[in-house]
């Protein structure tokens, strides 16, 4: 039997839980899904019917099995409430996962950094073992797993291999990285060419961008590019003026930040608590995930933010957004905007000299 197995240390607080939504949990669902996802990513080459039908060989379908299995091994554990991250140091890190801190979730818990565990692969068939061991080593350096991951939550590193039959060499790839320069070597080898497809996350169509400072742990590290992303968009025109005269008087206007991601909601504190929310107009796609993630990575005793920027479309064209408060009895609709609000979020990290971006075409 054809089997590797990773020994893995969780590096920022992990919100992942069970079938009922509160008991904390390593799903090997999850880590598949996200496996699914990141294959996807590594062939915007293919149309989207071969995509599906590649796609349902590797990972399986309905009615299909799928080419390998996972199992995953808790070797250290270690939890705590998620209302204990919310700290008034750290307001970066606050307003990153502040959706952990509401409702229902306020009284889970997480997975703390130091978690260690072991994700093992057993393969079925041996022609999926690379494209496997690719999407693993993409979800462990450019992805992450759980709630709130693409703002900072659920990176992990790898820290062991067992891999008797010699497996990863067939990768051409290193999967225990101790230097930023190993990961963008590294992740050149992966890179398909550059294509136009923006209707789903691929890395044919998409920007890297690494901080200048390191850090000395994964607060400070998160704590200081969420201060930079709460700054940018605390009280942004014209979203500001624009869904609090909706909530005044109905009037629909301008939005950018929905290009960050959707659902979105504000709330007024000038207007003693009043709220609007927006979302998708279509019933079936009202979310949509953010283009940019912000990552977390762990080099030998440093830590280094990481920001990907995937020049994705925001919904699907003819759809639109739509703006709706208790405040006002008919929601209106709003333009879709276009990304230029999150370029414009970078370029002002690179002209604050925190960002530099990492040109992957070599040159």
């Amino acid at each position: 039997m054809n089997e590797i197995s990773f020994e893995c240390k969780i590096i920022t607080p992990m919100f992942m839980y069970g079938g009922d939504g509160k008991t904390l949990e390593l799903r090997p669902s999850e880590f598949k899904g996200m496996l699914r996802f990141w294959w996807r990513a590594l062939h915007p080459e293919l149309s989207i019917k071969e995509l599906k039908e590649k796609e349902n060989e590797i990972f399986g379908s309905t009615d299909r099995k799928s080419s390998f299995r996972i199992k995953i091994k808790i070797i250290k554990e270690l939890k705590d409430n998620n209302l204990n991250l919310q700290n008034p140091k750290t307001k970066g890190i606050n307003y990153l996962f502040y959706s952990m801190f509401l409702g229902n979730n306020k009284n889970k818990k997480h997975f703390k950094q130091g978690t260690k565990f072991e994700i093992t692969f057993i393969f079925q068939k041996e022609r999926y073992i690379q494209d496997i061991l690719y999407t693993f080593w993409l979800l462990t350096y450019l992805g992450a797993l759980g709630s709130r991951n693409r703002r900072g939550a659920g990176n992990f590193r790898i820290i062991n291999i067992r891999d008797r039959k010699n497996l990863i060499s067939k990768t051409n790839l290193n999967f225990l990285l101790n230097e930023e320069r190993e990961f963008q070597d590294n992740l050149r080898k992966l890179l398909p060419e550059r294509q136009d497809e923006r209707s789903y996350v691929n890395l044919g169509n998409f920007q890297l961008f690494v901080y200048r400072n390191s850090f000395s742990s994964w607060e400070k590290a998160l704590d200081d590019i969420g201060k930079s992303f709460q700054s940018f968009r605390n009280k942004k025109e014209p979203d500001y003026s624009t869904v609090k005269n909706f909530i005044l008087n109905g009037k629909p206007g301008e939005v950018k930040r929905p290009a960050f991601g959707l659902p979105l909601m504000f709330r007024y504190r000038s207007l003693n608590g009043k709220s609007a929310i927006l979302e998708g107009s279509n019933k079936e796609r009202q979310r949509s995930a953010s283009p940019l993630f912000i990552k977390i990575l762990q080099f030998n005793n440093y830590f280094k933010p990481v920001l990907i920027f995937f020049e994705k479309e925001l919904l699907p064209e003819g759809d639109k957004i739509r703006i709706s408060s208790k405040n006002q009895q008919k929601s209106k609709l709003l333009n879709v905007p276009d990304l230029s609000i999150v370029s414009k979020f970078l370029n002002q990290l690179i002209q604050e000299e925190k960002i530099t971006e990492v040109r992957l075409d070599g040159n």
